[in-house]
């Protein structure tokens, strides 16, 4: 677990160091899953609701479905969902977003993004 609080530690300062309040960032997420055709019960995706501080900004995240990114025998079962939102760096909740982010490759180390 010492790992992941520097880990943690240090991302939070790049972050801190390379983005100032007023900067605008892009949150882009790819999120890999069966075709809308192929799920019997879909699932609503809150890919950034727990990560922005303003509501009214998730009235402005886009989704854009694309093919399946990687090479696959049934990769035409599955597609692409990718998310992003422009906003200000201020309307990040930066450090869960960090944190979650350090955990995602871990599933039993939470906050994770998916």
């Amino acid at each position: 677990m010492e790992y992941f609080s520097q880990l943690y530690t240090c991302n939070k300062y790049l972050f801190e160091d390379i983005f100032s309040k007023e900067d605008t960032v892009f949150l882009v997420t790819n999120v890999y899953r069966f075709k809308q055709e192929n799920i019997k019960n879909p699932q609503k995706i809150n890919v950034y609701n727990r990560f922005i501080k303003k509501r009214d900004l998730k009235f402005h995240i886009r989704q854009e479905t694309l093919p399946f990114l990687f090479e696959d025998e049934e990769a035409d079962l599955y597609c692409t969902s990718q998310f992003s939102l422009k906003c200000l760096a201020e309307d990040i909740k930066y450090e869960p977003l960090i944190e979650a982010a350090n955990h995602e490759d871990f599933p039993d180390l939470r906050p994770r993004i998916g």
